[in-house]
């Protein structure tokens, strides 16, 4: 009896731990609020196609990014972009993406400083473009 008693306690801490979601740094946190939020957009892609395009972002553009997906919500992930190297998260722009089994990507875009539409577009497109650099016209 003691054997099963161990088992069932076990399992209930096996549980326990996938109920947990991956660990957000306090800047991102306060940073994802309703009065930083600027955009919401959904775009066919996936995860793996974002993240390959920010790499060649960084290539092209020199940017700087920071990816961290969701370890037990695999369809969850978080961009914290860098436009240059070393830069604090109030001058970056996060992204929280949600990745659908339609092959739909949702991706909502917080920054600390005010966007204009156009600028909120521009983030939302470094996401699928990597020759759209954050800094320059166009």
């Amino acid at each position: 009896m003691k054997v099963l008693g161990k088992i069932v306690a076990l399992a209930a801490v096996g549980l326990a731990g996938c109920v947990a979601t991956a660990p957000v740094s306090q800047d991102q946190s306060t940073l994802r609020q309703e009065q930083y939020q600027r955009d919401t957009y959904r775009f066919y892609s996936s995860l793996a196609e974002i993240q390959q395009n920010l790499f060649a972002n960084q290539r092209l553009c020199g940017s700087e990014f920071e990816w961290s997906l969701d370890p037990y919500q695999i369809h969850y992930a978080t961009v914290v972009y860098k436009p240059k190297p070393g830069i604090e998260t109030k001058e970056s722009i996060l992204f929280d993406l949600t990745s659908y089994g339609t092959g739909y990507v949702e991706a909502t875009v917080y920054s600390y400083f005010p966007m204009s539409g156009k600028e909120a577009t521009r983030a939302l497109r470094i996401l699928q473009d990597p020759k759209v650099c954050w800094g320059t016209e166009g």
